[in-house]
């Protein structure tokens, strides 16, 4: 019976090491299985190899593996898949049981293209719990069909599978295309008959960079010049050009910097693009000026691109690297976890106010256009000086002509041509399209912002009415509790000599007093739990170009999801 016993903990054992390797694989995003594992092979694969070096240390695994009966191993590859399936679904349950607890949670989805072509959908949940916030991913589903019927049945197979409750829902946030922002047959409106409360968000980071695009391409000038950048990159980038361009900037001490990529779906790619050119530009006009000097097949082109390295090109590097940099800042806020819908509206309005500011300054101006100055006279661009037109003669003026006798006109370079047609209109379009895209014409969006302690608006009863009333809140208890939590707050922040700035403080704080705050208390999770971007789904994409590589493309779907799970939440 003794040995029995001995032998039934060593197996337990036993498959709670295999269990241990096999997660550390995934967690780690190596692959399990070799080519060949027979016995004749010399790399049988990260999983057996891992296991024969366990066995060299461990008594346990040695002895199951060198004497063990040949079908007690656990070593073929279909237990591997099984263990896998049982560990993500661990995670999965820990997931359920954690939004079980919180009572509600958002749901937020995006899509992308695996390197088999395979339409991948990312499904990730996001909910408030104990003082902080949560975003976990449940997993990939291959996408067959991509309609909106289809795209919800499988969201809700996926949250089926997880056991978690579809009506604990309270919003949804996507990007924009049509077949998930619909209003009438996208995702979020047939998701919407069977979960009414569950609000729909358009992912404001996807929001800001259509700012981007939009303001890149709306006036000419600036057009060309991102043109002119793109021209640039796919030059120096060339295998030929590219280790003198690397080799240039070491000669100059310069750190090397690679030129970036400019991309219409890649987030804020034109604010980097714009920093890595204005950092190497003395290394650009040296490697374009080697490149002419050899008198190769490339000299031609890197002749034209040197002439378009004027001072309009620098102008326009430099205020953009200035005014974009201010949205790299808005960009980084909303792809933080913790950034909530009232934190972006509050960071919104923020730049909006500043660029205003910038607009109306004439100092601001003066400052790009005097940096301007200094960068091109110590890199030797010339800045053509003013030229005069020339008038008709005077014994024309008797004339009808078709056109007016010309007057003296600003030179193309002249600072106040630069001012009214790059610099005033840029702004213009940023100012408009930002306002455009961030100002909240929904109403029950709109309370979400009076519920952040830092809001001009900060618990108005008027905005938080129609958000109490759709998440089914009492108003009159709302109304009451409104009037005491100022109280409360500057009372506990002159107790505790601290400041209550964000929405995660304050909801903390009425955590302490849910008996007396309850509405309020439920409102303010569910403001913390709304998101204002999607980030967490592009993380997860991450993982999904790190399992499946070109070695490892033929796995199946469901294998895949159970290592992106094991991986993503590691920590569970």
């Amino acid at each position: 019976m003794k040995a029995y016993s001995r032998e039934v903990q060593e197996n337990r054992l036993y498959i709670a090491r295999v269990a241990d390797i096999l997660r550390f694989t995934a967690v780690q995003g190596i692959s399990q299985r070799g080519h060949d594992e027979s016995a004749r092979s010399e790399n049988k694969g990260n999983f057996v190899e891992l296991l024969n070096l366990f066995a060299k240390y461990d008594d346990i695994i040695g002895k199951k593996l060198n004497g063990g009966a040949a079908n007690a191993k656990y070593v073929h590859h279909s237990i591997q898949d099984q263990i896998l399936e049982i560990l993500s679904h661990i995670t999965l349950t820990s997931i359920k049981e954690e939004i079980k607890s919180s009572q509600c949670f958002e749901l937020i989805i995006d899509e992308t293209k695996d390197l088999s072509k395979t339409e991948q959908l990312s499904v990730v949940v996001r909910y408030y719990l104990n003082g902080a916030v949560f975003e976990r991913f449940l997993g990939f589903r291959n996408a067959e069909q991509l309609d909106a019927k289809s795209l919800l049945s499988y969201v809700k197979e996926t949250l089926n599978r997880c056991g978690i409750d579809s009506q604990l829902c309270i919003a949804q946030t996507y990007d924009g295309a049509s077949v998930m922002s619909g209003t009438s047959r996208g995702v979020q409106a047939l998701f919407r008959q069977e979960v009414p409360q569950a609000v729909y968000v358009h992912c404001m980071n996807h929001r800001l960079n259509l700012v981007i695009v939009d303001v890149c391409k709306a006036v000419k000038p600036v057009r060309d010049f991102f043109y002119l950048l793109e021209s640039l990159y796919v030059f120096l980038s060339g295998s030929a050009v590219h280790s003198l361009y690397v080799d240039v900037q070491k000669r100059l001490s310069l750190p090397v910097t690679e030129l970036q990529r400019l991309s219409d779906t890649r987030w804020a790619c034109q604010i980097t693009a714009c920093t890595a050119a204005m950092k190497s530009f003395p290394a650009i006009l040296v490697c374009l000026s080697e490149v002419i000097a050899t008198n190769s097949r490339r000299a031609t082109e890197a002749g034209g691109l040197l002439e378009q390295m004027n001072f309009s090109f620098l102008f326009h590097l430099r205020l953009f690297t200035k005014l974009l940099s201010r949205l790299k800042v808005f960009s980084d806020i909303l792809q933080s976890k913790d950034c909530n819908l009232s934190q972006a509206c509050l960071m919104a309005h923020t730049v909006i106010d500043e660029l205003s500011e910038i607009i109306n300054s004439q100092s601001a101006f003066d400052t790009v256009w005097e940096q301007t100055c200094t960068i091109s006279e110590e890199n030797g661009v010339p800045q053509r000086e003013k030229q005069r037109t020339k008038c008709l003669p005077l014994h024309l003026e008797q004339f009808v002509l078709s056109e007016g006798r010309p007057v003296e006109e600003e030179s193309p370079d002249s600072k106040e041509t630069f001012r009214v047609k790059v610099f005033l209109p840029v702004l213009d379009h940023l100012i408009v399209e930002l306002t455009r895209r961030f100002a909240e014409n929904n109403d029950v969006l709109c309370g979400v912002s009076a519920l952040h302690p830092q809001s001009e608006d900060f618990v108005d009863v008027s905005l938080l009415k129609p958000f109490a009333e759709h998440y089914a809140c009492d108003i009159n208890s709302v109304e009451v509790e409104c009037k005491l939590v100022i109280k409360l707050l500057q009372r506990i922040e002159a107790e505790r000599k601290c400041k209550i700035e964000t929405l995660l403080q304050s909801v903390t704080v009425l955590e302490e007093y849910k008996l007396a705050f309850h509405e309020l208390h439920k409102l303010s999770v569910i403001a913390a739990t709304i998101p204002a971007s999607s980030p967490s789904c592009e993380r997860t994409f991450s993982c999904l170009r790190r399992l499946k590589t070109y070695l490892r493309s033929k796995m199946t779907n469901n294998h895949l999801s159970d290592l992106a799970v094991l991986a993503v939440e590691r920590s569970l």
